[in-house]
């Protein structure tokens, strides 16, 4: 498998961009056109290996260059919030950490909700009138359900109340 992970990085290092002003390291492989990253295929022994056929080129870099801070279930998360391929811009994250990045620079949708209407939610629901999910979901124009999940933590789990 090493010879395998040797060629990989090999091919990664040749689609790896040289770097902007902000050091981003751009990938001039081949890129997908729906969510715009990179992406590269993967050796026969790495997909026997559990690998997907053909990976991200982040997920590829980050196993490459930060193989021991990877777990199962990690998302490659980026500092510069780009989608480079710079190794010391990508580190591993949980899901949590991956959906907090995103709502933070505007890129993931969730829903009608803002973190400003999540904190004012919580508050209204401690508050002693303990305000229905139902009466707070007509208010906010989302499901009882949605409310829910909001104040039990598995949605917007990742917001603190501040």
């Amino acid at each position: 498998m090493t010879e395998a992970m040797a060629s990989l990085e090999r091919r990664v290092a040749m689609r790896m961009g040289d770097p902007d002003e902000g050091g981003c390291r751009h990938w001039t492989g081949k890129v997908n056109e729906v969510n715009g990253y990179g992406q590269i295929g993967v050796p026969l022994v790495l997909r026997e290996a559990g690998w997907h056929r053909t990976c991200t080129a982040p997920w590829v870099v980050a196993r490459l260059y930060h193989p021991d801070s990877w777990f199962e279930g990690a998302y490659v998360l980026h500092s510069c919030r780009n989608k480079c391929v710079a190794p010391d811009h990508l580190r591993w994250g949980t899901a949590g950490e991956n959906m907090q990045d995103r709502v933070l620079d505007g890129n993931q949708n969730t829903g009608i909700l803002t973190p400003d209407d999540v904190r004012a939610i919580r508050r209204k629901h401690t508050h002693p009138a303990m305000q229905s999910y139902h009466r707070l979901a007509d208010e906010y124009g989302v499901g009882w359900e949605t409310i829910r999940k909001l104040i039990s933590g598995r949605s917007w789990g990742w917001l603190p109340d501040e």
